[in-house]
């Protein structure tokens, strides 16, 4: 008699699982992984998707054990081995979580190496282990979209997610809220990653640092072995908001960056607090941030915006960094012993309670500010910039009203090189030494224009520059300052080309009012908007410069972007006269002598 054998014939190709009563999540998972069906799951070969419901999966138990190489724990759903999406409900009903009642602590997910993960609107919530609550992958390819994470956390590194060994991870319009680490990446942490990418998505209320040995922070931690070793990795992070995140430790509210490539676009960082570098905290890093926005983060000592530390390179282009504070230094960016390139940016309105409203450089950093505005910042000392170390390069850039409560109302210097080209200081505030106190190293200014500085109080060091150091002035007008124009011993020591004094502090010759107009933007179609200082059309220093330093190299074109002539040239930061009040009351002339002569009525 034939006996009738029932055969169950395996899908040949990915399969679709559906997650209902018959087939729960966790045999929907081990189906896929095994390419045997489990229940009534139905199974195939290759990458599978997981359908889950418009409902949320809770877990009280973690039956099953992960072990990632670096890490051993129990996980909620059975470790992925395979290459699986679970995709969610796109109403974004569908939740796995750890149920609030549950005794035990558990990850909720693990991914195994070489494997690919892809979730898509999914809420994964309040899992808790010691890396990685949600989600923890060892050299795996995660990638996450309209997915939400919260309420997850960690004993160590990653409140939610934490990749390590070459993992890649894609994140896009996600949220990340409310997750905790005991160290770094209270969101998400990254370990020497081959590839990072974050996009359209919100990270915010994370906390990091709850350990008592904590220094990392931040809600996004991306940790190299320093660039060029390890994998290399790079990370970007583009149309992003992250907000109101804290390192309890010490380092980086926002983003911690050690040893990575990382660049930002388009991307909101605000109201995030730290010991150092509330905003973003990087060392050992390359740095290229564009379009960012960087507001109201606070920092406890220093770098409210920005810490660049050791061998760090920082290029900042068409950006904002306002109303960040810092108790100590560097309130906008703190720089140490690390280069930064910045351009086309404004520091406003930033606060740092000792030195470095804005900026704050140390050690053996570089610096380069072109068509900057540096605006409206204050501390005690260098309420724009305090420069410590190092050398700095500002080109074509605005530094205007800025309040220094001791000295420094624009720069303070005590470094190794200054040089200062093509650009305004006005409306500095101090009661001493009130645009510029140079005290170390060199300085040398070039066609520029430090112009209506008020000194608060009457006192031997109220002037627009102080400088107890050699100074080098070339085609540079100092006048309209509440106070003296110079002060120190800088009388002695100005190597004076072709510049303008309004007053005789500097040299002993007063040559009086330089009929420049009041602050405005003269762009007038020339490619850099600054606001600056234009001379009237009777102002004496048209045609008054000195040609070396005209039309030629750095000194090709003025402040705003408008060419300079080769064989004449005016003396500050702007070329060429613009009508205005003063050209109502006062006539130019030359003398026999050659000198050019105003009178005005």
């Amino acid at each position: 008699m034939a006996v009738a054998q029932v055969v169950q014939i395996e899908s040949a190709h990915a399969a679709d699982i559906i997650v209902d009563a018959g087939c729960t999540l966790r045999q929907a998972i081990t189906s896929a992984n095994s390419d045997m069906g489990q229940g009534s799951c139905v199974s195939g070969a290759g990458p599978d998707t997981i359908l889950l419901p418009a409902a949320t999966l809770s877990y009280a138990d973690a039956p099953y054990y992960y072990d990632g190489l670096s890490y051993t724990v129990d996980s909620a759903l059975p470790t992925i081995t395979s290459n699986i999406t679970l995709q969610g409900d796109t109403g974004g009903a569908s939740a796995i979580i750890r149920d609030a009642s549950s005794a035990t602590d558990f990850r909720l997910l693990a991914v195994e190496s070489y494997y690919s993960l892809t979730i898509s609107s999914v809420t994964l919530q309040n899992g808790a282990a010691d890396n990685g609550a949600a989600l923890y992958g060892y050299d795996a390819t995660v990638s996450i979209s309209d997915s939400s994470f919260s309420g997850n956390e960690a004993v160590y590194q990653g409140g939610a997610i934490d990749v390590r060994g070459g993992a890649s991870l894609t994140i896009t319009n996600s949220t990340f809220s409310n997750n905790n680490s005991g160290d770094g990446g209270a969101a998400i942490y990254a370990q020497d990653p081959r590839f990072l990418s974050i996009d359209g998505s919100e990270i915010s209320y994370n906390s990091a640092g709850l350990g008592l040995a904590a220094t990392q922070g931040g809600a996004v931690s991306v940790y190299g072995y320093g660039y060029g070793y390890g994998y290399g990795g790079a990370a970007s992070v583009s149309g992003t908001q992250i907000s109101n995140n804290e390192a309890l430790g010490r380092e980086a509210g926002g983003l911690y960056v050690y040893g990575m490539s990382l660049s930002l676009s388009n991307v909101s960082i605000t109201q995030n607090k730290a010991a150092e570098g509330a905003g973003i905290y990087a060392n050992d890093s390359i740095l290229d941030f564009d379009s960012v926005t960087i507001t109201a983060n606070s920092a406890s000592i220093s770098g409210g915006g920005i810490l660049a530390g050791f061998d760090t390179y920082l290029q900042l282009s068409d950006s904002t960094l306002e109303n960040n504070t810092a108790a100590q230094y560097g309130a906008a960016i703190f720089l140490s012993d690390s280069n930064a390139s910045l351009g086309a940016s404004q520091l406003t309105e930033n606060n740092a309670a000792i030195s470095g409203g804005a900026l704050y450089i140390a050690g053996t950093a570089q610096a380069s500010l072109q068509r900057m505005t540096v605006a409206a910042n204050s501390a005690q000392y260098g309420a724009a910039l305090f420069l410590k170390g190092g050398s700095s390069v500002i080109d074509k850039s605005s530094i205007i009203e800025n309040s220094a409560s001791v000295s420094g109302g624009a720069i303070s210097h005590m470094a190794d090189s200054l040089i200062v080209r093509n650009s305004t200081l006005s409306g500095n505030i101090a009661p001493a030494r009130v645009a510029l106190d140079i005290t170390m190293g060199s300085a040398t200014i070039y066609n520029s224009t430090i112009y209506a500085n008020s000194a608060t109080t009457l006192n031997a060091d109220a002037a627009a520059l102080y400088a107890s150091v050699p100074v080098t002035l070339n085609n540079t007008v100092l006048a309209g300052t509440a106070g003296a124009e110079c002060a120190g011993t800088a009388a002695g020591t100005l190597v004076n080309n072709h510049n303008w004094f309004a007053d005789a502090s500097c040299d002993g010759v007063a040559q009086g009012n330089p009929l420049l107009n009041e602050l405005a933007d003269n762009n007038a179609g020339f490619p850099y908007a600054t606001l600056t200082h234009a001379p009237s059309l009777s102002s004496p220093l048209i045609g008054a410069g000195n040609t070396t330093y005209c039309g030629v190299g750095d000194f090709v074109t003025d402040q705003r972007g408008a060419p300079r002539g080769a064989s004449q040239c005016d003396i500050g930061a702007v070329e060429g006269g613009i009508e205005g009040p003063a050209d109502t009351a006062c006539f130019v002339t030359k003398a026999a002598n050659g000198n050019v002569v105003t009178f005005c009525l």
